[in-house]
């Protein structure tokens, strides 16, 4: 008796490289978990502190991660990032515009965590912490290829002088390798 077991191979192959691929993505954002975790733990004074810092960065991947679904994890169109970090933060002290870009998975990722860092400390510090105070986000694609971001705001508070008597390891002592 002969029976053809093509279609089930190729099945369990296909089985096989997605689980594959899912293991390399895991392993991938585990990573990318840690490094915010440490990056949100380096500046922060308190448990609360780690805890909102950690928190607000994982919901910004998370925004980034629920676009990339949608496409299939194709890319995501710049403009629905910006969207998707931005959108609820200030209602009518935001705007934003540029040329449609679509961005890699990478990209969009990588944009989503840097308009979360950005809108935290406008929030904390600058435009979007006073109700007169405006945060204009632009982009373009130069000719040279990528894109640019331009965020500017106005209306911030005069910026407060830090306190110098914090505590700073001496020079030697400083760990100066690049943190991702």
């Amino acid at each position: 008796m002969l029976q053809d077991v093509t279609q089930r191979r190729q099945e369990e192959q296909r089985r096989e490289a997605l689980a594959g691929e899912l293991d390399h993505r895991v392993k991938n954002l585990l990573a990318v978990i840690q490094s915010v975790a440490r990056q949100s733990a380096r500046k922060t004074t308190s448990l609360d502190a780690f805890l909102k810092t950690f928190t607000g960065r994982l919901k910004a991947m998370a925004s980034a991660h629920e676009l990339l679904t949608a496409t299939r994890w194709r890319g995501a169109f710049l403009r629905d990032v910006v969207a998707a970090e931005l959108g609820g933060l200030a209602p009518g002290q935001i705007d934003a515009g540029g040329p449609e870009l679509y961005l890699t998975p990478r990209a969009a990722s990588a944009v989503a965590l840097a308009l979360h860092e950005l809108a935290a400390n406008a929030l904390r510090h600058g435009a979007l912490s006073e109700e007169r105070g405006r945060v204009t986000v632009q982009w373009s694609a130069p000719s040279t290829g990528g894109f640019v971001l331009d965020w500017r705001e106005s209306g911030a508070p005069p910026r407060q002088a830090r306190d110098r008597r914090q505590f700073r390891r001496p020079a030697a002592q400083r760990d100066h390798r690049a943190r991702a």
